[in-house]
C-alpha cells in the first residue's frame, strides 16, 4: 500500500479536542466498573510545523500539546500506523517519559486510536493500531489483517515497543525522540493495559521483549489472564454489565488451583431460546431460575463468539445442540486460539526478559467485568511476575497518588506496600486490597497509577512505600 512521508498525517484539533481515558462513568457516578472517560486540559492542536520534513531521516519536532501519526515497518512487509500525542508540559520539567497503550482485539471493532490522557499528566502518549484496522478521523491505516491478538497483531506491536523506547524509527528513519519537542528521559518507558489489552500487552512482553529491552514498567488494569476469565464463566454483572454481580455457583475460591481457576463444565448445555450456554445446577436439562446461564461479554473473533476450551468440549459432549450455530466458535477453533491469548503461561518469560521490570495492578473493588470476590484474575499475574517471577509489583497505587489524583476520602485506597506476601487467606477477601471505587474515579486511578510508576522510575525509587509524591506536577480535571 502507498504511503505519503509518515510526517505528513496531522491529528486535527477537532479530531482530539477532549482527549479521554476511557474509563470515566458516562453517568458522572464514581464506579470502578465504567468505561469512558473525558479529561479537559490535555487537548492537542494542530501541528503547524508537522510538513517541515526533510530529506536523510530529519523531521521537525512537533508543538507541544499536539499529535502525528506516523508508521513503522512490521515483520513479512507492510506499515502499522503509530500515534505520538505530546504534553502540553513536560512531566519532569525539560524532560519526560513515554507510555503505550494497548489496543483492545476481542471485539468487532476495526479501528481507532486508544484513548488515554497520558499527555494531560505531561508524559509522551504512544497508541497504534493493528494490522487491517483504520482511524476514520485521522484517516490512518495499518496494512495487513487484524488477527485478534494473534502472532501476527503482537509481532506488529513488538514493532511499536521498539519505536516507542528508542531501539527502533519510523518508515522515514525518525526516532520517536526526534519528532518531540521535549527531551525524552532514557529508559522512562511504560506499558499501559485495561481489560482484555492485558493479555496482548503480557504477549508482547514475553515473546518479543528481547526487541525493547528499555521497557521500564506496565500498569495492568483488571486483565482477565486465561479463556474462562476472558469469557466471564466464573461471573458476571447482570443488566449489560451495571447491574448485581451474577457469580457462578459452581466456582470455588477456596479450591484454588493455577494457572487456571476453573469450575466443573459436566452440567452445561445450550438453552435454544436464548441462544446462551448454561450450567444445569438442578439438572432439569432446561433452562429455570436455579440454573447459571452465561452472561453477554462474550469475545467475538473473526465472526464468532468464543467460551473456553473446557466449556465448548463440555457443550459439545453434551449434544444439546441439533445444529451448531454459525458465529459460535467449537470446541476445536477455541484449542486453536486460546493458548496463544493466555497470560498465565507467561509470566516466567516476562520476568526473564525483564528482570528488573516493575508492575502496577489496578483493580477497584467492583470490576468493570469480574466479580469473583477472590479476583483469581489479579491474583495469577501477582503470582506469575512476584511470588514465583521475583518481580517488583505493587497492587493499587500508593495512597500519596490516589490523594493527588483526587479521590475523595483518605481510605480511597488500602496502600498495600508492594512485594506483599499475600496467603490464600488473603485471596479469598482480596476486596480489601483494591481500591474503592465509589471514592476515587476510575481515571483518577489510572492517573495515578501511571503517575507513581513514571516518577518512581524517574527517581528511581522503589520503595515500598511512599510518603509523598515524588514529582510535582497538576492533575488532570475530569469533566464528568
Amino acid at each position: 500500500m502507498l504511503r505519503v512521508s509518515s510526517a505528513t498525517f496531522l491529528v486535527l484539533a477537532a479530531a482530539c479536542s477532549s482527549e479521554t481515558s476511557s474509563i470515566l462513568p458516562d453517568s458522572g457516578t464514581l464506579d470502578g466498573a465504567a468505561d469512558a472517560a473525558t479529561t479537559t486540559d490535555s487537548a492537542t492542536s494542530v501541528d503547524a510545523t508537522a510538513d517541515a520534513k526533510t530529506d536523510g531521516g530529519t523531521v521537525a519536532p512537533m508543538a507541544a500539546g499536539s499529535s502525528r501519526v506516523v508508521y513503522v515497518k512490521v515483520d513479512g512487509g507492510g506499515n502499522v500506523a503509530v500515534k505520538i500525542e505530546a504534553p502540553v508540559t513536560a512531566r519532569f520539567g525539560t524532560s519526560t517519559g513515554v507510555v503505550v497503550s494497548t489496543q483492545t482485539f476481542f471485539t468487532g471493532k476495526t479501528g481507532e486510536f486508544y484513548q488515554l490522557s497520558a499527555a494531560g499528566l505531561g508524559l509522551v502518549h504512544i497508541s497504534y493500531l493493528w494490522p487491517g484496522w483504520n482511524d476514520k478521523q485521522t484517516g490512518a491505516k495499518s496494512d495487513g489483517t487484524h488477527d485478534y491478538g494473534g502472532e501476527g497483531d503482537i509481532a506488529a506491536f513488538a514493532r511499536v515497543m521498539e519505536f516507542a523506547t528508542g531501539a527502533g524509527t519510523d518508515v522515514d528513519g525518525n526516532s520517536l525522540a526526534s519528532h518531540l519537542p521535549f527531551a525524552l528521559e532514557s529508559g522512562n518507558v511504560g506499558l499501559f493495559a485495561f481489560s482484555h489489552p492485558g493479555i496482548a500487552a503480557v504477549n508482547v512482553m514475553a515473546l518479543h521483549g528481547e526487541r525493547f529491552s528499555k521497557l521500564a514498567y506496565f500498569v495492568g488494569r483488571e486483565n482477565p489472564t486465561y479463556d474462562a476469565e476472558s469469557t466471564v464463566e466464573l461471573g458476571y454483572y447482570g443488566n449489560a454489565g451495571k447491574g448485581d454481580a451474577v457469580l457462578n455457583p459452581l466456582y470455588n475460591p477456596s479450591q484454588w488451583t493455577a494457572p487456571g481457576a476453573t469450575v466443573n463444565y459436566t452440567s452445561i448445555r445450550y438453552d435454544s431460546a436464548t441462544k446462551v450456554p448454561y450450567f444445569d445446577i438442578d439438572g432439569d436439562k432446561k433452562l429455570s431460575s436455579a440454573d447459571h446461564p452465561l452472561g453477554d461479554r462474550i469475545p467475538e473473533m473473526a465472526g464468532k463468539y468464543y467460551y473456553s476450551s473446557a466449556l465448548l468440549h463440555a457443550l459439545e459432549s453434551s449434544k444439546t445442540l441439533t445444529t451448531w450455530p454459525s458465529t459460535l466458535a467449537t470446541a476445536a477453533d477455541a484449542d486453536a486460539r486460546w493458548p496463544y491469548r493466555t497470560s498465565t503461561t507467561r509470566y516466567a518469560a516476562v520476568a526473564a526478559k525483564f528482570p528488573t521490570l516493575k508492575t502496577l495492578l489496578l483493580f477497584a473493588k467492583r470490576d468493570h467485568v469480574q466479580p469473583a470476590p477472590d479476583k483469581p484474575h489479579i491474583r495469577h499475574a501477582y503470582e506469575g511476575l512476584h511470588t514465583t517471577g521475583k518481580l517488583w509489583v505493587r497492587l493499587n497505587p500508593d495512597a500519596a497518588y490516589l490523594a493527588w489524583a483526587g479521590a475523595s476520602a483518605a481510605n480511597a485506597g488500602a496502600d498495600i506496600e508492594a512485594n506483599r506476601t499475600l496467603s490464600a487467606t488473603d485471596w479469598l477477601s482480596a476486596t480489601s486490597l483494591a481500591y474503592d471505587g465509589t471514592k476515587v474515579l476510575a481515571a483518577q486511578a489510572e492517573w495515578a497509577a501511571i503517575a507513581e510508576m513514571a516518577d518512581r522510575t524517574h527517581k528511581n525509587d522503589w520503595s515500598t512505600n511512599l510518603t509523598a509524591t515524588l514529582v510535582t506536577f497538576a492533575v488532570p480535571k475530569p469533566t464528568k
